[in-house]
């Protein structure tokens, strides 16, 4: 089905049977391309349901915002636990930390794990917390949006892959048993 009209040069159609839990939206969206179909917004019979979103290129603000948000605030609880397991105050946990074998070996080489990594997730609490920032910031645009998370992701994730590199090191050099 068609939604919009065509004479204002707007022909958007309705992707996946409901648009809604079905991923057939996707490969619509796909053969549309991301800047064939776009929301006039004057003409109040245009609608677009959940796949005209990601195939128009407008993100609803709401979205990024909140995803924004989520960002920030994961960016925040990621450096509060790198500090406190730094500091001893958070100690071996199955729930929090860098929980390698290394490093849940003893109570000393999770402490010193923890130490040595403390830059680097405080490093990637920062990358998470502007890539959530830069989200918000993107508004509506999908590419941008998606560009800010791939890139905003591989960062962390370096950051990540580091601390865990210098934690499992400190922990060998503590008990070399493990």
């Amino acid at each position: 089905r068609e939604y919009g009209t065509r004479d204002r040069g707007c022909v958007c159609r309705s992707v996946g049977p409901s648009g809604i839990g079905s991923l057939g939206w996707v490969a619509e969206a796909l053969s549309l391309g991301w800047s064939q179909c776009r929301r006039t917004g004057r003409d109040p019979q245009h609608r677009y349901d959940l796949g005209m979103v990601f195939a128009t290129n407008e993100t609803p603000i709401g979205f990024a915002l909140g995803l924004g948000g989520l960002l920030i605030i994961a960016g925040i609880a990621l450096w509060v636990v790198a500090q406190r397991t730094a500091t001893g105050v958070l100690g071996r946990s199955q729930f929090v930390g860098i929980r390698t074998r290394s490093t849940m070996a003893s109570d000393q080489a999770w402490l010193a794990a923890h130490q040595a990594a403390q830059r680097a997730l405080q490093v990637a609490a920062v990358e998470l917390g502007l890539t959530g920032a830069m989200a918000a910031v993107a508004g509506g645009n999908n590419d941008l949006l998606i560009l800010i998370l791939v890139v905003g992701t591989a960062l962390m994730s370096g950051a990540l892959a580091k601390a865990v590199i210098f934690a499992t090191r400190a922990a060998r050099a503590t008990d070399p048993t493990v």
